[in-house]
């Protein structure tokens, strides 16, 4: 999140090529990008995260302070309503040990990308 706020407030453009393949803390850090350029067939992954006192983020009520930092950092990249909404859809997407590859349509649906480039 340290270099995802260095990315922001540099106003860094991020991209992901046809080819790519991000996911995890890969997704966060991209998501930082003032422009946010995917190209149609990148792979982005997305996922929960665990854990505290054994309870993984999704089974956190979404008001339990173990999120604060992640809706914050998503807030600040991502706005006020889209940020804190994908931050939780990641968490329902796949557990903490899998991984839900974004279609094309999700992606742009919940704006990780400013910028689509279709084949």
């Amino acid at each position: 999140m340290h270099t995802g706020r260095l990315v922001h407030e540099a106003k860094l453009n991020t991209k992901v090529l046809s080819d790519s393949d991000i996911a995890s803390g890969a997704v966060d850090l991209f998501c930082a990008g003032e422009n946010r350029i995917v190209e149609q067939g990148a792979k982005i992954g997305i996922h929960s995260w665990c854990c505290v006192n054994d309870l993984t983020a999704i089974e956190l009520p979404k008001d339990h302070p173990a999120h604060k930092d992640q809706i914050n950092y998503f807030t600040l990249i991502m706005g006020a309503v889209n940020g804190p909404a994908f931050y939780f859809h990641t968490l329902q997407a796949a557990p903490f040990d899998g991984v839900h590859w974004m279609s094309d349509e999700d992606i742009q649906k919940w704006k990780v990308s400013t910028q689509f480039i279709s084949k």
